[in-house]
């Protein structure tokens, strides 16, 4: 009986150690993608390598200095304690300030920076909010209420933006397990409304290139582009949250790692090509974004260099509970915390204007 016992054990590890070498040879075999990262050309200049930076461990994560220059504004809806509010701040984080209560957790900033679209009246209505061009003062007035589209009507709206003109809005709304629909509204002639885009599938986002000659559509798990017309659709890549660089080239979104919880900001070239990871968060950062969770926006800085992004923090509350503002240099790797409310711990949204 001692010998079997012997026996038996001696097994036992050995059936450990197998199976640990089976399931490395599992992950040498994954089925990752193969990721291209850019080595800086003689002749590149850090204009065209200013993405080439890939910022995972020793992340450092500072609270926000009010001492740093301008950086345009970056709105944000704050979700708990309800209802939720629409909250704006300046992009280094600093004067933050609550501009409109009772809001849907979906809006848009229209490019000059000059208005905000906002779903409002109990998502029945389109309020278009005068911010200026400028740091906001007091509460923004109401230029104009417009109607949702009625096949949006009682539905979800999952995704409102500009047109690079400020004239024309693009709207995504739905129900699960029936239709969605990407409608574009004229803000210049309110009957004028076309519906781009049907599907069986939820429509989570739809954004403009920065030329309005193009959109960017997540429709989980996959990011299409079709002309503004609504034609031409092909699908680019999987991933969700699909925001365009400042030049139309690229397109910056949310992708899974080896699982559907390990996500990272990614960026593709707008023919397929050149996938790169830009970040991956390490704690105490998770991302909100994921295809599990596609609740989420990423926002591109004024000047290409930054991106702010919602996600968990890890030290206040359980994961997911906690939702901050970050802010990502794409140069440095600095993240920065810029909402860091250790009372509302519910801002999610971000949207980054002039």
């Amino acid at each position: 009986m001692k010998n079997n016992k012997h026996c038996t054990a001696v097994w036992t590890i050995e059936s450990v150690l197998a199976i640990i070498v089976i399931l490395l040879s599992f992950g040498c075999n994954s089925t990752t993608p193969d990721i291209w990262m850019p080595q800086a050309a003689e002749h590149e200049t850090a204009e065209s390598t200013k993405y080439s930076h890939l910022a995972s461990s020793g992340v450092t994560i500072s609270k926000p200095e009010c001492s740093e220059s301008y950086m345009g504004r970056i709105a944000s809806i704050k979700s708990q304690p309800t209802p939720a509010k629409l909250f704006v701040m300046d992009g280094n984080g600093c004067n933050l300030q609550e501009i409109m209560s009772g809001v849907s957790q979906t809006y848009g900033w229209s490019s000059n920076g000059e208005k905000l679209a906002v779903i409002c009246d109990g998502a029945r209505s389109i309020c278009i909010l005068d911010v200026g061009n400028s740091k906001i003062s007091g509460k923004p007035e109401i230029l104009n209420r417009l109607a949702l589209p009625e096949e949006c009507a009682g539905l979800w709206i999952s995704s409102v933006d500009w047109s690079p003109a400020a004239d024309e809005l693009i709207i995504a709304c739905g129900k699960y397990f029936e239709a969605f629909h990407l409608i574009k509204v004229s803000l210049s002639s309110e009957g004028n409304r076309h519906i781009l885009l049907s599907s069986e599938e939820p429509i989570l986002r739809a954004v403009w290139s920065p030329n309005s000659d193009r959109i960017a559509v997540s429709i989980p798990p996959y990011i299409y582009l079709m002309d503004s017309a609504g034609n031409n659709k092909t699908q680019l890549t999987e991933g969700v949250s699909p925001i365009w660089s400042l030049d139309g080239k690229q397109i910056i979104f949310i992708r899974s790692a080896n699982s559907e919880f390990s996500s990272r900001i990614t960026i593709i070239n707008s023919d397929g090509t050149m996938l790169e990871w830009l970040y991956l968060p390490e704690k105490p950062i998770d991302l909100t974004c994921s295809e599990l969770r596609p609740d989420c926006k990423l926002t591109l800085s004024p000047d290409g260099q930054h991106i702010a992004f919602s996600g968990s923090y890890f030290p206040y509350v359980e994961p997911g509970i906690n939702y901050q503002i970050f802010r990502l240099d794409l140069v440095t790797k600095e993240v920065k915390i810029l909402s860091n409310d250790e009372e509302g711990r519910f801002y999610s949204e971000p949207d980054w204007s002039n």
